[in-house]
């Protein structure tokens, strides 16, 4: 499994004769087909495009494609700029087809020798997500992913509810133990504090008993010299 967002700066080579085409600035993923549609290569106004049933591996350091025919200019490829986003910078909104929100779409997992999808995570903001944790849903029929918006059945709510709910509780968990940890340490603190305090308290007294003991025998040596 590996995060498309991974893929973003990998080289495109191509086998047969070991010309790097460019680096890749943008994975098009098709939610509702469940896979890759295909790669972008170089930023505009230069973008060339890789569909990908023309990449041949996927590696952890670049995407192979047989021959330089294999990519031409985005433009040409329109399976492949109708299913880009509108804007990189605007998130794109996942919601239930009866409306209700459930946040915005963040990473999409593949698996890179199949180029399918296995499954994607909805973030609801970054507080929720540290709170709550992020959702990681699966793919399911009926999924509608356009332009700036993914539409999901109805019936993933339920399985939604269940993952919520078992992500507070560990998160419930978790902070308690915090608190009892934090709690803790602070009546060891309390406790390390106070044994200092008696032993200082200790230190000063044998310190003044032994100065007044100093100063009671010079005082008798003085009072016994002719």
């Amino acid at each position: 499994m590996r995060k498309v967002s991974s893929m973003v700066g990998l080289s495109v080579i191509s086998t047969a004769d070991g010309v790097n085409m460019g680096a890749v600035t943008e994975v098009v993923v098709d939610l509702s087909q469940g896979a890759i549609v295909g790669l972008v290569v170089d930023p505009p106004p230069a973008e060339k495009g890789v569909m990908a049933e023309d990449i041949a591996v996927i590696g952890p350091d670049a995407v192979m494609i047989s021959d330089r025919s294999k990519m031409g200019p985005v433009a040409d490829m329109p399976e492949l700029t109708d299913r880009r986003r509108l804007s990189k910078d605007k998130p794109v909104a996942v919601v239930t087809k009866s409306g209700t929100k459930l946040g915005t779409l963040a990473e999409i997992y593949i698996n890179p020798a199949t180029r399918e999808v296995t499954q994607y995570d909805v973030s609801a903001g970054s507080v929720r997500d540290l709170t709550d944790g992020v959702l990681s849903l699966p793919l399911v029929s009926g999924i509608v992913h356009g332009p700036d918006t993914v539409i999901v059945p109805d019936t993933l709510i339920t399985s939604l509810e269940d993952q919520v709910g078992g992500l507070r509780g560990t998160w419930a968990a978790v902070s308690r133990k915090l608190r009892q940890d934090l709690h803790r340490a602070s009546q060891q603190a309390s406790v390390l504090y106070q044994r200092s305090s008696e032993s200082m308290k200790e230190a000063v007294e044998q310190a003044k008993h032994k100065s007044e003991q100093v100063a009671k025998t010079v005082s008798d040596k003085f009072e016994q010299a002719p």
